[in-house]
């Protein structure tokens, strides 16, 4: 077997999580607040099956979310740059906030 098809079959499990939730919430970007949230919340399942000393399949399960849920959020939102920022109307400082101002400018001229 090649490498490449190794790293198919390792990923198999990722992938077919990814599709069993694009199947069951759409594609709809998240903003970097709910993509937080959403990751979050897969995070402390992982930790809720460590202190319960859950089976390790059960606890390879909650992993594999959490990692298709990171890699949704690289696929549909961290490739669109509209969902940055769009909830909070405060720009952040430094050079984020710069391109929080541009993106506003920009949004306000395509109105």
């Amino acid at each position: 077997m090649r490498k490449s098809e190794q790293e198919v079959l390792r990923f198999e499990p990722i992938i077919n999580e990814l599709d069993r939730a694009y199947a069951k919430h759409g594609r709809a970007p998240w903003t970097r607040h709910q993509a937080y949230a959403i990751i979050l919340e897969e995070l402390d399942e992982v930790w809720e099956a460590i202190k319960h000393d859950a089976p390790d399949e059960k606890l390879k399960e909650e992993v594999v979310q959490v990692a298709a849920m990171c890699q949704r959020f690289l696929e549909t939102s961290i490739a669109c740059s509209n969902t940055r920022n769009v909830w909070n109307k405060k720009a952040p400082k430094g050079r984020a906030g710069d391109r929080h101002q541009k993106f506003r400018r920009q949004e306000e001229e395509k109105a």
